[in-house]
């Protein structure tokens, strides 16, 4: 019927896009393991040496919760609510489980000048709190599988912290996680020229 429709679909058969960037992926990018050990020293604000910081460095499922939220995803069915896309880098994530919110704002100064093991109640005090309300596998377009946990090295999208989180943001379950460094992505528009 549509020229572009049918054109798009004879595309989609003969050269399937998803299943090619998915294999090149799979291929090519280092694993979770492999990649923190390297990256970790150039994302995390706290010591280097600490228990939370290495279970993030050797991709820890069992360590400290740590992951950095990196968007905001609009609810299409619940206007005004997000789901909180981002990364585990270490620990793993559960339904119900309270997690400590440190957003761009937070200050960790005061804990950085104290002993790693004796962070100060004020700064520790004034952080947010909220319970996952769901975990999502968000596999792109509208498939979205509901979990209820999520291991460190995967992405998922977590419901209920959107009120306190507004827009990226590391999670964590222990008051010794320090936030992430806010990650800047640079993206650009692409125009072929004719």
């Amino acid at each position: 019927t549509k020229p572009k429709a049918v054109l798009r679909l004879v595309m989609s058969r003969w050269l399937p896009a998803t299943q090619c960037v998915v294999d090149l992926c799979a291929d090519h990018l280092p694993s979770p393991t492999t990649a923190q050990r390297y990256r970790i020293p150039r994302l995390y604000s706290g010591p280097l040496e600490s228990k939370e910081a290495r279970d993030m460095c050797m991709c820890e499922v069992d360590g400290a919760l740590s992951m950095y939220v990196s968007k905001m995803i609009p609810i299409e069915k619940d206007p005004g609510r997000f789901i909180a896309f981002g990364r585990v880098f270490s620990g793993t994530v559960k339904r119900g489980q309270d997690l400590r919110i440190l957003g761009a704002g937070t200050d960790t100064s005061s804990e950085m000048k104290n002993d790693v093991d004796t962070p100060t109640t004020s700064s520790a005090s004034h952080v947010p709190r909220k319970k996952v309300q769901g975990i999502l596998m968000m596999m792109g377009g509208a498939k979205q599988l509901k979990l209820s946990e999520c291991p460190a090295g995967n992405i998922c999208g977590l419901m209920g912290i959107d009120r306190e989180l507004t827009k990226a943001g590391t999670l964590c379950d222990s008051q010794h996680v320090f936030p992430f460094k806010t990650m800047k992505f640079s993206v650009s528009p692409h125009s072929p020229l004719a």
